[in-house]
């Protein structure tokens, strides 16, 4: 048996997240516990610990996804774009060592560069462990998927993932979706439906189908500046969406 831990790095884009390091439980009965930092908001640092595991390799596959869910749920909760954890070493030692055996260490490789300290959230250890510790999530099988639409290569791109959320939270019904927003955001523009007499669609439908559908008269450059403009309230609706949804 071997005692040891397994060390990951997220670079976060856009707004950051900074807080000092602190350690939590996770569910998982294998992990004695992680240790998470965000120590100057453009990257966070998960350290998962094994106080007792049968090889090295078997720790691997459970501390990324220790630290993957970890993500998750920092990405939801706080609305940060938080990329995929990169493996950057691990250590291992034999637990009742013996003379002659080895410990198993090593490191991975990355370059990561850091230019100046993003603006960023400032967060304290109580204000993120009781998520990180939560065992039931509400909405919690939704998070990758939140994280995930995030991450998108383009402000267009992560509007219509968003968008696509919002679908399968509610049924791949528009009609549900625009009745969803109009409850969080009373006062969000609305224009007729070009497809369906007497229905009004909301600002996030219509940019939503001016893009996906071919519709007469529409300037694509001029939806693609208002999917930019309004990706960060489409954000803000899809996270009140996974908690009203589960």
């Amino acid at each position: 048996m071997f005692k040891g831990t397994v060390s990951y790095r997220a670079e976060i884009d856009g707004m950051g997240l900074k807080f000092p390091l602190f350690d939590y439980k996770p569910t998982e009965p294998a992990i004695e516990k992680v240790e998470i930092e965000g120590p100057n908001g453009d990257h966070i640092l998960v350290t998962v610990h094994f106080s007792s595991i049968a090889a090295p390799d078997d720790a691997r596959p459970i501390a990324a996804k220790a630290a993957t869910a970890a993500l998750d749920r920092l990405s939801y909760h706080h609305g940060i774009t938080i990329g995929n954890p990169h493996f950057t070493g691990h250590n291992f030692n034999p637990v009742n060592p013996t003379p002659g055996t080895f410990s198993y260490a090593g490191s991975g490789i990355g370059l990561f560069v850091s230019g100046s300290a993003p603006a960023a959230i400032g967060l304290q250890p109580g204000q993120l462990k009781p998520d990180l510790e939560d065992p039931t999530p509400t909405g919690g099988r939704h998070f990758p998927l939140f994280r995930s639409a995030l991450l998108s290569g383009s402000p267009v791109e992560t509007f219509m993932h968003l968008y696509n959320l919002l679908l399968m939270l509610y049924g791949d019904n528009q009609g549900n979706v625009d009745g969803f927003i109009r409850t969080v955001e009373p006062a969000v523009p609305q224009t007729p439906s070009p497809k369906f007499a007497g229905v009004n669609e909301t600002l996030y439908t219509r940019l939503r189908n001016e893009f996906a559908h071919v519709r007469v008269g529409v300037d694509m450059n001029q939806t693609k500046a208002e999917m930019e403009q309004h990706v960060g309230h489409l954000r803000d609706i899809v996270r009140k969406a996974i908690k009203a949804k589960p």
